[in-house]
């Protein structure tokens, strides 16, 4: 008995150890059939279950219990004895449906008879079972379950069979939540005045990022500001293939970009609007081209590089219906490649 009492304070103490646990109080009702017991009779029992939920372990669920069968009969006599039955156990719970959960139970507990007889004496006995609870309404569980109690003497054990209804109190630990550190704020940043890179020869690259710094203006250029291809136009008079002076300075800077970048070579492409025949068309476009080329050789371009072509009247850039429109197709363009 000192032992059992002990062992049960023991259990206590670690139920009781934090209060913010999810408890459970169970009252029983069952039965008992004794089997080698000598001459125990049939007994009804009701009892009081008090659980803890637990977490962190192999196991759900630490419970206390205590059950007591009155007046129990003696077979060939008429006397009676109470049995009363402390325990502890450790328990298992299964998910087996949304309300539904089976457990499986072992323990240790101590059977006390007011009344010992015929090697009928009061002793320890260890217990293992298996139940089945189910969800009521909110935590109430109507709980049935079977344990074996096996005595540590003369092998008088108990078939135990009980149903309760498992009632919660009490609020279950859960762990906090961790502390989200405060933001860091950022110092306003200090405003810097923007710094203007220069673009000497305003071809929309900076100069430190420029490879070809001298570049001429309306020179189609790549990222590190070297030509990629440009176009010059030259427009000429009716029926005319001479360089009017106001062109002059443009094909001035296309020969000062070519000399500057001999990779560079230049195809000079005459045009014509539609009046007169395709084939005189197609020599004053050529003699146009040719008098362009003669203008860049006079500057000092080789002729080696320079190369014409006459389209005529086939690549018109206006309407040929007007007089404006004439004017703008009576052209030279050239085009830059490397």
């Amino acid at each position: 008995m000192k032992k059992i009492a002990i062992a049960l304070v023991a259990a206590t103490a670690l139920i009781a150890g934090e209060a913010a646990y999810h408890y459970e109080v169970t009252p029983t009702f069952g039965g008992v059939k004794p089997e080698g017991n000598l001459g125990l009779k049939d007994q009804l029992n009701y009892g009081l279950r008090l659980g803890r939920n637990v977490e962190g372990f192999i196991f759900d669920q630490i419970e206390l219990g205590i059950e007591h069968a009155p007046r129990v009969g003696i077979k060939g006599s008429s006397s009676k004895t109470d049995i009363t039955r402390y325990f502890a156990n450790i328990v298992k719970e299964y998910d087996v449906a949304a309300k539904t959960k089976l457990y499986a139970l072992v323990g240790l507990g101590y059977e006390h008879l007011s009344k010992e007889f015929a090697k009928n004496d009061s002793a320890m006995f260890g217990n293992y079972g298996v139940g089945v609870k189910y969800q009521l309404i909110n935590d109430l569980w109507l709980k049935a379950d079977v344990r074996h109690a096996i005595k540590f003497d003369h092998g008088a054990n108990n078939l135990l069979y009980t149903v309760g209804l498992g009632i919660p109190f009490g609020p279950k630990t859960t762990k906090p939540a961790p502390v989200e550190p405060a933001p860091v704020v950022a110092p306003e940043p200090i405003p810097v005045a923007p710094v203007v890179e220069k673009d000497t020869d305003k071809d929309g690259v900076i100069d430190r990022l420029d490879q070809c710094p001298n570049t001429p203006m309306g020179v189609e250029v790549g990222l590190d500001g070297c030509a990629k291809m440009v176009t010059l136009r030259v427009t000429f008079g009716f029926d005319d293939a001479k360089v009017q002076p106001e062109f002059m300075h443009e094909i001035e800077a296309v020969a000062a970009f070519l000399k500057a970048h001999e990779v560079f070579t230049v195809r000079l492409e005459g045009h014509t609007d539609s009046k007169g025949s395709e084939g005189y068309n197609q020599t004053l476009s050529q003699a146009r081209a040719q008098a362009v080329a003669a203008e860049l050789t006079r500057l000092g371009v080789k002729k080696e590089r320079i190369t014409t072509v006459g389209f005529g009247e086939l690549q018109p850039v206006a309407t040929n219906d007007t007089e404006e429109g004439r004017a703008l197709n009576r052209r030279v363009e050239a085009k830059f490649k490397d």
